[in-house]
């Protein structure tokens, strides 16, 4: 009698998170189709508009203005630096861009005096070089994660560490939401992603470094493993905090906003400390796979996380910024050839170094051209 052949079938966790994973990159797709889709706003005369303002995020939709030029719509209205603008929607508050046909509401005032206007952006007498570099480096960036986080989450989805990783790199797609233009899309955007994502990209980094690279964590010391879920309890809570302070139904003191380096520090020792120890104890291909995935995803968190220490001047300058996305770029290349090269995850496709290579120069010579 022939016996027949037994066949493996995804588990109800398995069909379960690739339903789940596939929405969240449907979702993130969306974003970055949806930035691209708006390029006219950031790099065509006569479309690309500007309030003419620079503004420091306060609490809810509110800003106080920074600086103001003397052709912004908002100069008109006899505001001046200093003053407060509230607009209507939360989403026109962290755009980096608006267009010449919009008409964007906002409550704005001098002191107790509050007054609602409707304001319509002024074309940009030019280009403006820092926006449409930003824009392009954080379009390809974000092409690039999520070209990466599907190809790892959908071909290793049965890997706990995969999972964790192509998590990690969704969320970092998040950033081109800044380029869309205003409405629903932006607003989600805003209010249900923008609160995850510190969230998700250090918990995330720390809980993968902790089964990277065999899905067990036995090389994690043991005062990590003591420490880590009491800081990503506290991590939790303090995202809840702040948000809560943003939503301005609390109000935080201003020595909150040490916390934040202080929680980016742990966790960027926490998970190199993992990554060390898993190279330490591996050997031979597995060890090269710790030394690229260490290389590849170690050196954005660190950027990451020195972002978040007040005081650097550096640090907040738009040079930076672009800085941190080319080596953003490199690092998500790295992980790609470690993951076709080297076998990182085992996707089943291979890649030859040939290719690897000229992709890098090309990224690097357009990246160099782009800053200069």
């Amino acid at each position: 009698m022939k016996i027949p052949t037994q066949t493996q079938t995804p588990t109800y966790g398995l069909q379960t998170w690739k339903l789940f994973f596939c929405a969240v990159l449907v979702m993130c797709a969306t974003i970055c189709a949806a930035a691209v889709a708006n390029w006219q706003q950031v790099l065509k005369p006569g479309i690309a508009g500007t309030l003419g303002v620079e503004t420091t995020y306060l609490r809810g939709n509110g800003a106080k203005i920074d600086k103001i030029d003397p052709g912004s719509p908002l100069a008109a209205l006899g505001l001046k630096q200093g003053d407060a603008v509230a607009f209507d929607r939360i989403s026109d508050g962290a755009r980096f861009v608006f267009g010449t046909d919009e008409q964007i509401g906002m409550t704005v005032g001098s002191g107790d005096a509050r007054r609602h206007v409707t304001v319509k952006p002024v074309a940009r007498s030019r280009i403006d070089r820092d926006t449409a570099v930003g824009y392009v480096l954080v379009t390809i960036n974000s092409l690039a994660a999520l070209a990466l986080a599907g190809l790892i989450g959908l071909r290793r989805a049965a890997s706990p560490s995969a999972r964790l990783l192509a998590l990690v790199l969704l969320i970092e797609t998040s950033f081109a939401a800044q380029f869309m233009a205003g409405g629903a899309l932006m607003t989600f955007a805003k209010l249900a992603l923008a609160p995850l994502v510190s969230l998700v990209a250090f918990c995330g980094f720390l809980l993968f470094s902790a089964r990277f690279p065999n899905d067990e964590s036995s090389h994690v010391p043991t005062w990590v493993r003591r420490a880590s879920l009491p800081l990503v309890l506290c991590f939790v809570a303090y995202g809840a905090l702040v948000s809560a302070h943003r939503h301005e139904w609390l109000t935080l003191s201003p020595a909150w906003q040490f916390a934040m380096p202080a929680f980016a520090v742990l966790f960027v020792l926490f998970s190199g400390v993992n990554l060390w120890r898993a190279f330490r104890q591996s050997t031979g291909a597995e060890r090269q796979r710790v030394q690229w995935v260490g290389i590849a995803i170690g050196v954005r968190f660190a950027l990451l996380a020195l972002q978040t220490i007040p005081g650097l001047a550096f640090v907040g300058t738009t040079d930076y910024a672009e800085l941190q996305l080319v080596v953003t770029i490199l690092a998500n290349i790295a992980l790609a050839y470690g993951i076709l090269r080297h076998r990182v995850f085992d996707v089943g496709l291979a890649v030859n170094r040939a290719l690897v290579y000229g992709i890098v120069s090309i990224v690097l010579l357009v990246s160099f051209g782009l800053l200069e």
